[in-house]
């Protein structure tokens, strides 16, 4: 059954789905963002960026698509979302309070294939979300105008 791609169809889907899939995705790319970090904000020192060792988003109020296509099968989107990443080493002896916009791009391939009406990822939570990760494939995911303040300072 073709699933129909509009605009609605792509903003419940960016809120409720690929929300999550892109925060949990973040919380597994320290290494990324700790590269990210030591490239473009000086103020922090590298052996701190170094030493962390995890990720989370603390807050971010939306996740913007700004372009979508279904080519042959394969639901590409390219997303925004304003995000403050608490970042911190295993001893807690660096905290990071990171300001940034995470864009980049995912994809469903075989987007067609799903049952998306019967997926009300909505009503869904966290963990049963993450289950339906093997539907998506994330391209790229980049930090932009990041910021980073040190709360143990």
């Amino acid at each position: 059954m073709a699933v129909i791609v509009n605009d609605e169809f792509i903003e419940n889907l960016g809120v409720d789905f690929l929300w999550n899939i892109i925060s949990d995705y973040v919380s597994k790319d320290i290494e990324t963002i700790k590269d990210t970090l030591i490239k473009n904000v000086g103020y922090v020192e590298i052996e701190d960026i170094n030493k962390l060792t995890s990720a989370e988003i603390q807050e971010s109020d939306e996740f913007i698509i700004t372009e979508y296509a279904n080519d042959k099968g394969t639901l590409t989107t390219k997303f925004e979302m304003p995000a403050i990443i608490i970042a911190e080493d295993d001893n807690e002896e660096v905290c990071l309070r990171i300001t940034t916009s995470c864009e980049g791009v995912i994809e469903i391939p075989n987007v067609d294939t799903y049952e998306w009406d019967t997926l009300n990822f909505a009503d869904m939570l966290l963990p049963k979300i993450l289950e339906y990760t093997y539907m998506t494939k994330v391209i790229s995911v980049s930090y932009e105008y990041i910021e980073a303040d040190d709360l143990n300072a």
